[in-house]
């Protein structure tokens, strides 16, 4: 992640497919700006509060579900406690309310990240989609930088054609979703490698080198 820059007052947006991690990859980064001191405020009204909770804690403790004991789940509550906050919405989201928590979470509760998974939990205005994207971007930028927050929104993208590379422009929707943003970050799960990995009859040199 060298030269990677996360920087206050702007957007990033973090983009992959179903099921390719981007969602598990924002909140491992999560943990690492909390313990680098920022105060994080996580809204994903498609997970319930309890499940955000307990993935930081496997995250925070780096340990699979069945290894995880009271104690584990204690010291990992009370690293979150003060810095990490969940906006607790069902549904569809607008605009102007998530805008309004994320001033209120910056003038009253001191959070300097604000992380949205995804985009499509966000209610569209009017018929046209990509205006309406777009002025949703609209909206995360000006709110960043009024704020000072950094926004992080997590967006889908579409399957790539074969041989295609992934990048921003596999992104679905308005194109302004990824031309307002500060970072777009592509997550791409090594699908090909994880098939070779499966195979019971697979040779431990060559396993240990893909692992690499």
């Amino acid at each position: 992640m060298d030269g990677l820059k996360i920087r206050e007052g702007e957007v990033s947006v973090w983009s992959g497919q179903n099921f390719h991690g981007k969602s598990a990859v924002l909140t491992q980064c999560l943990t690492q700006f909390m313990r680098s001191g920022e105060k994080v405020l996580l809204c994903s009204p498609e997970f319930a509060p309890e499940i955000s909770i307990a993935r930081m804690i496997q995250q925070i403790c780096g340990k699979a579900p069945k290894d995880i004991n009271e104690i584990d789940v204690t010291a990992a509550l009370a690293f979150m406690e003060g810095k990490f906050l969940i906006y607790d919405a069902i549904g569809q989201i607008d605009i102007d309310d998530l805008m309004a928590v994320m001033l209120f979470a910056k003038e009253e509760m001191g959070v300097t990240m604000f992380a949205v998974d995804n985009f499509t939990v966000l209610r569209l205005k009017g018929g046209d989609t990509n205006t309406a994207q777009s002025e949703l971007m609209t909206a995360f930028v000006q709110g960043a930088r009024s704020t000072g927050i950094h926004v992080m929104v997590v967006v889908h993208t579409r399957k790539p054609s074969q041989g295609e590379q992934v990048s921003r422009y596999n992104i679905r929707g308005a194109s302004q979703i990824s031309d307002l943003a500060d970072v777009v970050l592509c997550v791409e799960r090594n699908e090909s490698k994880e098939r070779k990995l499966a195979d019971l009859y697979l040779e431990d040199e060559e396993r240990n080198e893909i692992r690499k």
